[in-house]
């Protein structure tokens, strides 16, 4: 079986997309931050957020692109095909892809500059929980659609338990044709014993 690098090449990217994503709003919000405010002056821990905030934008933007780019293409290469006419599976990959935008325009609007945002970054804390809270959502998810059969294995499903039983009946039906004839061609086995005469 050949390996397309393409597909593989892609599936890394939005595999290390994500964790980077997640793995760093995570830090932000269960260590940095905490440890900033309970260590330094106001003015130094404002300080600090713009520093990280600044290089921390550059990522989520990289991330961003990446997770779209590569999760269209992994959807339409192979998602729609695999899975054609399941709706269970697509309806959870619709539900994961409104999750994922909105995680994204929170994790743009909380890094960037937009007044529409302004809100928001005044309640970064909260805004960077509820962010982890929607990306833990969207793992979950995942594991779930990665774990629903494709077309080709529920239509293999049943083809391999009829394919089963008919060799088995067949093995069977071949061992008793087989022991008749054995018993057919050996007429010492069915010969009945005549007892002797006894001597006069």
């Amino acid at each position: 079986m050949d390996i397309e690098p393409v597909p593989v090449l892609a599936r890394w990217l939005h595999v290390g997309a994500a964790i980077v994503a997640v793995g760093g709003v995570f830090f932000l919000r269960m260590v940095l931050m905490p440890s900033a405010q309970a260590s330094l002056s106001d003015e130094a821990h404002q300080a600090l957020q713009t520093k990280v905030i600044g290089r921390w934008k550059m990522v989520v933007h990289t991330c961003v692109a990446l997770l779209l780019v590569t999760g269209i293409y992994n959807y339409v290469r192979s998602a729609i095909v695999l899975h054609k006419g399941q709706a269970l599976y697509h309806g959870l990959a619709g539900v994961k892809m409104m999750l994922a935008l909105l995680v994204f325009t929170l994790a743009i609007g909380l890094t960037g500059r937009s007044a529409a945002f302004a809100k928001f970054r005044e309640k970064r804390s909260t805004w960077l929980a509820i962010t982890l809270a929607l990306a833990t959502v969207i793992v979950l998810i995942s594991g779930v659609l990665r774990n629903i059969p494709t077309v080709r294995e529920t239509d293999q499903g049943p083809k391999t338990a009829a394919s089963t039983a008919s060799t088995f009946g067949t093995s069977s039906s071949q061992s008793a044709d087989a022991s008749l004839l054995t018993l057919q061609k050996s007429p010492s086995s069915m010969t009945p014993v005549t007892p002797g005469r006894p001597k006069s």
